[in-house]
């Protein structure tokens, strides 16, 4: 089965039954999102971060800037150094767009923070326009994203993957594969945010691995197979 591992640093529970039931972690981690994903935090709303305290919206750029730094101390400590920085791409991040998108502006972060010791590039793209993938606006199947992804230039070092946020894995699952295929190293992966399964409670920033297996077409195939159902192909 289709396997990949996440270093990840805030669990985020996206139920919507618990309402005033979640506990400050789990509130924290909304607003948390709300500025990875380039969203504007309400007037009043806050939450508190490592190092900073308590963040209002007038804090962002210090907040992005500690958590850039965060992950820059992580990467160069898990034997990054040397390596490049490759965010997976955003809905808008289509071959050709001269347009910033947001994982790449974090991973530039990343990079610049890292005192010289990683670079950042963004080597993947899509070959056309996709929907959001935490809107559900497309599917969250590693081969219908790998067929969409494209490799830019030739990396010369060893990848690093980053991406905001890790719900099936699915994209960071295609990355990963499709670098490999084509001769890449990928010497780890990352995410700011960690989708939580239902039942899971958030709990205060901290490193996590994280194992997704998202599915796969022959994933699918070995499953009828073994239950009695090959000839379904």
């Amino acid at each position: 089965m289709t396997e990949v591992k996440v270093w990840s640093l805030v669990r985020h529970n996206t139920s919507t039954t618990l309402g005033p039931e979640r506990n400050q972690d789990e509130w924290d981690a909304i607003q948390i999102k709300k500025i990875v994903k380039g969203d504007q935090l309400a007037d009043k709303a806050r939450f508190k971060w490592p190092g900073i305290g308590t963040v209002w919206r007038e804090h962002r750029s210090t907040f992005v800037t500690s958590l850039c730094s965060v992950f820059a101390t992580k990467m160069v400590a898990d034997g990054g150094s040397g390596a490049v920085v490759v965010p997976i791409p955003n809905s808008s991040a289509v071959i050709g767009s001269q347009q910033d998108f947001r994982t790449l502006v974090l991973v530039r972060g990343i990079a610049n923070l890292s005192g010289g010791a990683l670079s950042y590039h963004d080597h993947l793209r899509w070959n056309g326009a996709v929907g959001k993938a935490h809107l559900n606006e497309r599917a969250r199947n590693v081969d219908e994203h790998m067929g969409n992804m494209a490799i830019v230039g030739k990396p010369d070092r060893k990848i690093l993957l980053f991406d905001d946020m890790v719900t099936s894995g699915s994209q960071m699952c295609a990355a990963t594969l499709k670098l490999e295929e084509a001769g890449f190293e990928v010497a780890g992966c990352y995410s700011v945010l960690d989708v939580l399964d239902e039942g899971e409670r958030g709990t205060a920033p901290a490193w996590k691995s994280v194992t997704r297996h998202p599915t796969r077409t022959g994933d699918l195939f070995a499953l009828l197979e073994s239950l009695g159902l090959g000839g379904a192909r």
